[in-house]
Formats: structure tokens, sequence, C-alpha cells
């Protein structure tokens, strides 16, 4: 890592902040890709960024405060979602969630945008554990529940017919 990253680093970890990772607007795709991700300053990537196409690298880290990256993540996430680009919100919501844990606002948006029925119920369950009269989350439990009962009888009805399959091949 270059020194005046590192120093730089080591300074936020003294102040107790997290590293913002900067790139340049002309920065390579690999740099973009990290732009506005926050990470513990212990825990960033070593600067030059691994897969870095424009040495020498000019991106930085720069402090912020949990409260406003909090914001800021979930507004990029928000429109992430808005945009159909699933996987960048997904990771943006879940830093939000391990930045606080408590912000009902990133776990309804991310049960929109998890892979399971089953991570879906998990994050409208914290919904309701952190405001028990959201309704969004009430109607997505609904519906929810409604399309883990279709699985169901879709798996059940799977494998029924291959048990009937079986037995009339014996």
């Amino acid at each position: 890592m270059g020194e005046h990253s590192q120093q730089v680093l080591t300074e936020l970890t003294r102040q107790g902040l997290k590293a913002r990772f900067v790139a340049r607007p002309d920065a390579c795709s690999a740099c973009r890709k990290l732009h506005g991700r926050v990470f513990e300053p212990l825990e960033a990537p070593p600067i030059p960024i691994k897969d870095c196409l424009t040495p020498p690298c000019r991106c930085r880290y720069e402090g912020c405060y949990p409260r406003s990256t909090v914001e800021s993540l979930l507004t990029a996430g928000i429109a992430a979602v808005n945009e159909q680009r699933l996987e960048e919100a997904r990771e943006l919501l879940c830093q939000v969630i391990d930045l606080d844990e408590r912000n009902e606002m990133a776990w309804l948006w991310l049960s929109g945008v998890v892979d399971s029925l089953d991570d879906r119920e998990v994050c409208l369950e914290n919904v309701l554990s952190l405001e028990p009269d959201n309704a969004m989350a009430h109607k997505g439990l609904e519906l929810l529940y409604g399309q883990k009962v279709e699985q169901l009888m879709r798996e059940g009805t799977a494998a029924a017919k291959a048990g009937r399959v079986k037995r009339l091949s014996e």
C-alpha cells in the first residue's frame, strides 16, 4: 500500500472514523466500482487497487462519520434498486445494515433484492421487529407467505409425480 494511504488509514483508525474510497472521475472501472464504499480503516483494500488499469492510481481514502455514510449508502442502494442494478443494491444495502443494523428502511429495501424467500422473510421480520406497524413489511410478508405456499405445492407436486413415475416403472 502506498505510504500516504497507509498514513491516512492509520489516522482514521486513531480518530474512530470509517474510510470511504474516493475514485477520481477519470478512474478505471476497478476503482470506480469501489467509489463510495466504506471500510473499516484496517480492512480497506490497498491503494493502488489490485486491478487498477491506470497506474499510478490516484484514488484515495477519506474519513467519514457513520451516520452520513449510512444515509449516502442507503440513497445509493435505493437508486441501484430503482435502476435494476440488483447485485450492487444488495452490496450497498448490506453495508448500511453493517453500519446500522436498526435501519428499517435498509432492511425493507433489501427484502426486495435478496435471492431467496427465506432471506426475504428475515429482512421483513427485521423491519417489523424495529417498526411493528410497518404496513409495507406486513404486506410483504403476506405476499411472501403466499409465494412459500405456492413453492411448497410445486415441490410436492413434483415429488408426487416423481414417485408415480417410479412406481409405474417397477
